[in-house]
């Protein structure tokens, strides 16, 4: 499976949990955007530099703009959006981060996001 259907697949099982996530995801680019300096400078991702991310989430961020809460309304948007190509890196990134704590409210979801996209 690709990143797409792998998000077609989270969305179709869990289509409660999509306000969410989606929600989280667009805080981290509100993040992401309001405290790009101090993030610029301490930036740590060897493997991908911080104005490549930038622009990655900078593109999901439009996406939200243009799609809006469709997003969490149709797990074929969602995923087709959000895990289509680069789009991927930065969206299975804030999924890891919004379903890890030990207290994450639905454990099947987080656990779905580990099979889905952890190695």
């Amino acid at each position: 499976m690709d990143n797409t259907e792998k998000g077609k697949l989270l969305g179709g099982l869990f289509p409660d949990a999509l306000n969410g996530a989606v929600g989280y995801i667009a805080a981290q680019y509100r993040y992401l955007s309001d405290n790009q300096d101090s993030i610029r400078q301490n930036w740590e991702q060897g493997s991908v530099a911080f104005a490549y991310w930038y622009r990655i989430a900078a593109n999901i961020a439009s996406t939200f703009e243009k799609h809006g809460d469709a997003l969490c309304k149709s797990s074929s948007l969602f995923a087709e959006q959000l895990f289509d190509g680069y789009n991927a890196l930065f969206t299975i990134d804030c999924l890891r981060e919004y379903t890890a704590p030990q207290d994450f409210a639905n454990p099947k979801f987080a656990q779905m996001v580990d099979v889905l996209f952890n190695p």
